[in-house]
This record gives C-alpha cells, sequence and structure tokens, in this order.
C-alpha cells in the first residue's frame, strides 16, 4: 500500500484521522486578502512583489497583489503577506 494509494486512506478514515495531513496533502489558509499560509508545498518557483508562484505536490498556485512577501518558511511551511488580489490554480 503506498502512502497516496487509497487503502491508506481508508484506514485514517476509519481511524477518523485526518487524512489530508497523514498524506501529506497541501493545506493553504488564507486570513482576509492580507496573509496566505501555505502547508507541505515543494519549491518557490516565482518571487517578486507582484506576484509568487508554488509549486505544490500536485499543482502550482499563483498569487498576485502589491507589496508580497514571504514572511518566513520552511521545508513544511510558509507564510505570505501583502494585499491578494490573487489566487490561483495551474
Amino acid at each position: 500500500m503506498t502512502k497516496s494509494g487509497d487503502g491508506f486512506r481508508a484506514v485514517f478514515e476509519l481511524l477518523k484521522l485526518p487524512t489530508d495531513v497523514a498524506c501529506g496533502d497541501t493545506r493553504i489558509y488564507m486570513i482576509g486578502k492580507s496573509k496566505l499560509k501555505i502547508e507541505n508545498y515543494r519549491s518557490v518557483l516565482v518571487y517578486s512583489e507582484t506576484m509568487i508562484k508554488i509549486q505544490l505536490i500536485h499543482k502550482k498556485i499563483v498569487i498576485e497583489g502589491e507589496q508580497l512577501q514571504i514572511r518566513y518558511y520552511d521545508k513544511e511551511e510558509m507564510e505570505i503577506i501583502g494585499c491578494i488580489e490573487v489566487l490561483r490554480f495551474e
């Protein structure tokens, strides 16, 4: 059984454990229009004051706005601040 397989998810659902965390899925939290927290990302692809593009596990996310900054990051999570105007997946 692979970590991303259906059987793995079924076991976690049966035990009532959060499958998104257990399977390493990306979690995205947005607080208003000024803060975005991303958990379980792969890498930063583009970083400027008006656009940040992040490689997630299965997709890319593009954040557009003004005065964007990566406030902090580590290998598990990051927080982006600024005036967030657009959030889209590629």
